[in-house]
This record gives structure tokens, sequence and C-alpha cells, in this order.
């Protein structure tokens, strides 16, 4: 009973520490994200989980679809691509442990908390990086602190829009307000101006959107939509690198003429493109975990092209379809849609649950958010999160908690 105790302790604490380092270090990610499924497998009750994974559709169709992945990698092994697949996907693990843990009241504020703080440190960096370079920090520019700009642009629209959602929340005093208005306005700043990422302004726009609308009654909400959607597309359009950025996607894609392309557009589209070649040969139950690098290398034919483009096809979609074929694809996709139509049901648990889910989803459509690691770390914890219900609707109350 002691270790049991000890072991589900392990792992709370090794989840908001994946909340917490997932803006900051790999190694402590994976030291997290390793101490949590050992605690989790450790901490007994296998009934209580198994109840639990149930009671949580979403959760038990990540844990299949994370089985179906090892099945598919046993059945197909290609070497060292199908290992390096495995030690990437073997993470997903996370999201049914998260969501299957973080079910008492309060555990959804106390991990947004631990994201914040870890968020908070990037932060300070970002600052103090024209006028002070620490010694373990290696990055050019305060736009890739300790990760790609990409990913660092995104988490911190995720948190502009969990700040916007507190600083507005009623009787809320005085000091936490200014601490979450000033996190706001910082990590826009940060989004808007250090960053130059277009994923990241749609990340921002969509989060803070639904940030305030959330915040107002039912009744309310298409006319608040609208006007928050035009004060936030004006803040867009008036900032020039936003704009530029937009313009240039725009020419980049119309541009593209079904060649090796090396703008970031028309590179993504020859890789769409190739990759949507290569699911016809195994459009069903796929190529397998890690195929999508040599298959890409034998269609590319370009040494140049293949130094941006076979590591990941930059669309997740199509890497799973690719290589778990429609099968896994689907199976991916219904856990996603799981998790939505839960939140639509339940629009008083978790609010900002849809937002970060639609945030995702977006992702996918242009980079492969559960295959680089910048992306990874942020969105596994995340999804985890939004699959996680809580503990009063399992013991048959209707009521559910508020998230801090």
């Amino acid at each position: 009973m002691r270790l049991t105790n000890w072991a589900e302790s392990v792992t709370r604490i090794a989840i908001f520490g994946l909340f917490f380092s997932l803006f900051l270090s790999r190694a402590l990610f994976v030291l997290c994200g390793f101490l949590a499924l050992v605690g989790w497998l450790l901490s007994g009750r296998y009934r209580e989980r198994a109840r639990l994974l149930a009671l949580n559709p979403a959760a038990a169709l990540m844990l299949v679809f994370v089985a179906y992945i090892g099945a598919s990698a046993a059945i197909t092994f290609a070497g060292p691509d199908t290992v390096h697949a495995v030690k990437i996907y073997w993470q997903l693990l996370l999201i049914p442990v998260i969501a299957t843990t973080m079910t008492r009241d309060g555990d959804t504020g106390r991990c947004w908390s631990a994201y914040a703080m870890g968020a908070s440190v990037l932060l300070v960096h970002v600052v103090l990086m024209p006028w002070f370079q620490p010694a373990w920090v290696h990055a050019p520019a305060q736009s890739m602190v300790f990760f790609n700009p990409l990913p660092q642009a995104v988490s911190l629209g995720v948190l502009a829009g969990w700040c916007g959602y507190r600083m507005t929340e009623l009787n809320q005093r005085l000091a936490w307000r200014l601490l979450f208005v000033f996190g706001f306005a910082l990590s826009s700043w940060a989004v808007l101006w250090v960053s130059q990422q277009r994923l990241g302004f749609v990340s921002w726009a969509v989060m803070v959107v639904a940030a305030f609308v959330l915040r107002v009654p039912t009744r309310w909400r298409w006319q608040t939509a609208v006007v928050a959607a035009t004060a936030v597309c004006a803040i867009l359009i008036a900032n020039d690198t936003v704009r530029e950025r937009m313009l240039e996607a725009v020419q980049q894609f119309l541009a593209y003429d079904h060649k090796p392309d090396f703008s970031s557009i028309g590179a993504r589209r020859y890789f769409w493109s190739t990759t949507w070649g290569n699911i016809q040969q195994a459009p069903w139950w796929g190529n397998g975990p890690g195929s999508y690098r040599a298959l890409s290398e034998q269609a590319f034919g370009d040494a140049a092209m293949c130094e941006i483009g076979c590591m990941h096809p930059h669309q997740q979609y199509l890497l799973f379809w690719l290589e778990f074929g429609l099968v896994g694809l689907l199976l991916f996709l219904a856990v996603l849609t799981t998790i939505a139509a839960y939140h639509l049901r339940h629009p008083r648990f978790h609010p900002l649950a849809l937002p970060v889910l639609a945030v995702f989803c977006l992702s996918g459509f242009v980079d492969t958010p559960l295959w680089y690691y910048g992306f990874l770390y942020l969105f596994v914890p995340l999804l985890g999160l939004v699959a996680a219900r809580p503990s009063r609707e399992f013991s048959g109350s209707s009521r559910v908690e508020q998230p801090q």
C-alpha cells in the first residue's frame, strides 16, 4: 500500500514536471515522462485504472493507438528508422497517463500553473537576452531560447490565451489580475514582435479570441466573437512583420509549380505531394513506424531537399496515414473527435480545452507536432490535459470542476 501511494505521488509530481519542463529542457521532460509512466504502472489499483479508461474513451483510444503502433513496428521492423520512431512514439503513452491521473478537483488549474511557471522562466530569458546571454543558452536569438522558434511561439500563444482568460475572471484579486495582465502582454509581445512564426500568430489569435468569448454569457458569444476577431485581426494587420509573413505565405503558395521548392510553403507542398504518392503503396495498413524517411529519400532524389524534408513531411495527418495506414489515421482522429465531443457536451469543465485542441489540429496541417521534439513536448501534456475528465463524473455526479 505504501509503495502504491508513493508511486501515485511520483506520477502526479512528474506530470507537473512535464508541464513545467516542456519550455526548458528535453532531458528533464524525458525524465519526468519516464517517472510518470513508471509510477503509473507501479501505482497498482489496476481495476480502478481499467474503470477510468473505460469511462474515458479518448484515453482508451489513445492507448489502443499506441498498441497499434507497437504491433506495426514489430511487423514492419526496418532497423534504426523503426527504433528511432518507437523512441518518439512511446511518449504518446503519457496522454492516457495524464488523462487518468489528473482527475481530482483543481488538477486542471495546477497543471496550467506549472505550465505558466515554465513559461515565465522562458519569458525572463526572452526579455534579458539582448543584454545578458546566460552560459546555459546557446541560441542566437530571443525567438529560439531553448527550442526551435516555431514551438516557442505556439507555446507562448497558448499562454497568452490562458492569461487572457484568467485576467477577465470575476472576483479576481487585483494583484492576481495585474499579474495575468502582465503575463498576457509579455507573452503577446514575445509572439507578435519577437517571433516571426505564422503558426504562432494564428495560435495566439485562436487562443485570445476564445479567451474573451468564453468569459461572456452564451447569448452574447456570437457578438463577442465578431468583436474579438475583428480586434485581433486589426492588431495582426497593423503589425508589419505579421502582414509581411502572411503575404509571403500566399505568394509562396501560388508560386509552387510541382517541382522541388525550398521556400517555406513551397517545400511543404512538395513534401505533401510526395507523401501522398507514397501513401498509395500501402493505403490501408501503412508502411510502418519510421518508414517515411526511406520512402521520401527514394521519392525526392535530391540530397538538398532531403536535408529538410526527409525527417518528417510537415503534416501530421499525412505522416500517420503513410506510416499507419487509413486504419491508424482514423483511430487517431477518433481520439481527437472524442475529446472535442466531450467538451462540446461539457463546456464548463476546462473551457480552454477546445481552443487548445484547435491549435493542435491547425498545427497538424502545416507541421508534425507529434514527431518533432519541440512540438511533441508541448502537445503531449496538453493533449493529456484536454483528454482528462473530472473525478466527479466517475462517481455519478453531474457537477464538474471549473478550472483555475
